[in-house]
């Protein structure tokens, strides 16, 4: 009997668990990136792109300058509120699902508490980061640095390269949100020690 149990655990040892499961060895960073990117070229196709269908038309071109600009705001808050449902309701979740004490999945994301102040917090967070995103478009585009192939005539930019620069200015904050932590630990840690 005790010959019989020796055996399944060398067979047991010897199966790899991640073997069955490919995804697992994709790190969480990546997933959680490529969710974010999704997202926000799904808000700029279904709000911008396909506004048709709300009601608004963006890709015709107002005379009066003040409807442009009016017309530009309601899109940045329509983007920006499609964007915070999708990633404090969406991918928030798939992040704190994905955590574990070896991997920290939190850390791609902005924010990472509960209940409806946290929607507020990504929705404030959205709207700051469409802002930064339609002014770095405006700025490629003003200087004609998107090539031709990603130019959308109504919107000014496609949702390919619109998700891109979302990607990176998230990146940017993320990386302040990480490292002002990490600051934080240490200087906590430093004070403790002289404490002692």
């Amino acid at each position: 009997m005790k010959k019989k149990r020796t055996q399944e655990n060398e067979n047991l040892d010897e199966i790899n668990p991640y073997q069955v499961d490919k995804f697992s060895r994709i790190p969480n960073g990546l997933i959680i990136s490529f969710l974010k990117f999704w997202a926000a070229a799904a808000a700029v196709f279904f709000i911008l792109i396909g506004g048709r269908d709300l009601g608004l038309d963006f890709s015709k071109p107002l005379a009066d300058g003040y409807a442009e600009m009016s017309r530009t705001i309601i899109g940045i808050i329509l983007v920006s509120l499609f964007l915070a449902i999708l990633l404090n309701y969406g991918i928030k979740h798939l992040a704190h699902l994905m955590h574990s004490r070896r991997n920290n999945a939190k850390r791609w994301m902005i924010y990472n508490q509960k209940g409806f102040l946290t929607f507020l917090v990504y929705l404030v967070y959205c709207f700051i980061c469409m802002i930064l995103t339609f002014l770095f478009v405006a700025f490629l585009s003003s200087y004609k640095l998107i090539p031709s192939f990603l130019e959308n005539a109504g919107v000014g930019i496609e949702p390919f390269s619109f998700g891109l620069i979302f990607l990176l200015i998230d990146g940017v904050f993320l990386l302040i949100k990480n490292y002002t932590l990490k600051l934080i630990k240490v200087l906590k840690y430093r004070r403790l020690i002289k404490e002692v």
